[in-house]
């Protein structure tokens, strides 16, 4: 009869503990959730992509009435100059047979900030900020023709997608308000910044076309550009993990193009003095709101 002789439990791991350290599990865990939420992502974008090319308009035209536009609307001040951008935005539009005489609106949001960007319905929203930085009509068309290019290719739309992917994966795995949610959309930013580029190239493609069509040459396409460049002078890094080509890189791919299509470069139009003009009051009235607040800090 054998005889039974207990094993040593010092001598032997407890199999209900890890032999791997728990931060090293956790990280384990956190990669391959991330990797499985590219994959996800991935397909799913690819399906967006199909989907978005034969979305009818109607349905751009219901996210409209989904997303909340009152955030973007044209303070009085700035009502003039938002008159004459729809003027300029609607003679571009007429320039572009695909448009099929659908209206394209623009609003103009009181911030410093130098932006531009294209919303469902057709919408156009230009920051204060840009208006500040140019100095010709010609390189503010350049601006306005580039979102519709946005338009044309459906980026609005694909964006829009993806940020709701995104939304749903990052709830299911990590749940709301999760850390390991910044986390992974760090990781997902980066596999989708080379595509975003690209939809950016297009569409300067787009409005260099467009610009052409509507001064016959395309002097100002590239000054906007050039300017913000020199003024941020944005380090080589930020051009490669930015959703926007900006700098050198872009300014020579515009140029590029203009050679390869014998555009030409001639006289550039000045601003509409409306604009300038609604700028010009809008500077005096924040002068005036700055002036008056001294004055009660001085008599309190």
């Amino acid at each position: 009869m054998a005889k039974f002789t207990p094993k040593n439990l010092n001598d032997h791991a407890n199999v209900n503990v890890s032999k791997i350290s728990q931060p090293k599990e956790f990280v384990v865990l956190l990669s391959g959730l991330i990797g499985i939420m590219l994959v996800v992502y991935l397909v799913l974008g690819f399906t967006l992509e199909i989907l978005v090319k034969h979305m009818p308009t109607k349905m751009d035209d219901a996210l409209a009435n989904v997303f909340p536009m009152d955030q973007f609307e044209t303070p009085k001040n700035l009502k003039s100059a938002r008159d004459s951008l729809q003027t300029l935005l609607d003679e571009l539009v007429t320039l572009w047979p695909e448009a099929n005489e659908q209206a394209y609106n623009i609003n103009i949001v009181d911030e410093d900030q130098v932006n531009a960007f294209a919303l469902p319905g057709r919408n156009i929203v230009v920051l204060r900020g840009l208006l500040d930085e140019v100095e010709s009509e010609n390189e503010l068309a350049m601006v306005l023709a580039h979102e519709l290019g946005h338009f044309a290719n459906r980026d609005h739309l694909r964006g829009m997608g993806r940020g709701v992917v995104f939304l749903v994966l990052s709830v299911i795995f990590f749940g709301d308000n999760n850390p390991a949610t910044e986390f992974a959309s760090g990781a997902i930013n980066m596999v989708s910044l080379k595509f975003s580029r690209e939809q950016e190239s297009a569409s300067d493609r787009f409005a260099l076309d467009l610009l052409h069509k509507k001064y016959g040459h395309v002097a100002g396409s590239t000054d906007f550009f050039n300017r913000v460049k020199d003024k941020h002078n944005i380090p080589g890094f930020f051009n490669f993990v930015s959703t926007h080509p900006i700098g050198n890189k872009r300014v020579e791919e515009i140029e590029r193009l203009a050679r390869e299509s014998n555009y030409l470069y001639q006289e550039k139009q000045s601003l509409n003095d409306t604009i300038v003009a609604a700028l010009k009051s809008d500077d005096d009235l924040e002068d005036a709101i700055e002036v008056e607040e001294i004055f009660v800090e001085i008599y309190q």
